[in-house]
C-alpha cells in the first residue's frame, strides 16, 4: 500500500477528490476513504464512498468515468453500488488486486 493516489484515469481521481461537486446527481456524501496500491506487477486505487440516503448516480457515474456506457482501455474503472455504498476500482484490466477486492467487497455489501 502507498499514500500516493494511483488512479488510472484523471476522471476517477477528480471524482474522489471532489464528490461534493456532483452531489445534486449522486446524493449527499457521508464519508469517503481510499486505498492505493503500488507494486511491480499491479497498481491502482480502491475508492469507498458512503452516502446518507443511498447512491443515486449510476448513469451519471458511468458517463463520467468512461465517457460512455462501459470501461475502456484508457478508462478501465469499474464500480459497485449497493444501498448507501459505492466502491470504485481504478486498476488496469486484468488486475489481480481488483479481482480479489471485488469478490470480498461484493460479499460484504450483499
Amino acid at each position: 500500500m502507498t499514500t500516493k493516489n494511483n488512479c488510472i484515469s484523471i476522471q476517477a481521481c477528480t471524482f474522489y477528490d471532489n464528490p461534493e461537486m456532483y452531489s445534486m446527481l449522486i446524493g449527499k456524501l457521508k464519508s469517503k476513504q481510499i486505498q492505493n496500491f503500488d507494486s511491480k506487477k499491479d497498481n491502482g486505487s480502491i475508492m469507498y464512498f458512503e452516502f446518507e440516503d443511498g447512491f443515486k448516480g449510476e448513469d451519471f457515474l458511468g458517463a463520467l468515468l468512461w465517457g460512455g456506457n462501459k470501461p475502456t482501455k484508457e478508462h478501465p474503472e469499474e464500480y459497485y453500488a449497493n444501498g448507501n455504498y459505492l466502491v470504485i476500482w481504478s486498476f488496469k484490466k486484468g488486475s489481480l488486486l481488483a479481482k480479489i477486492s471485488k469478490e470480498k467487497i461484493k460479499a460484504i455489501l450483499k
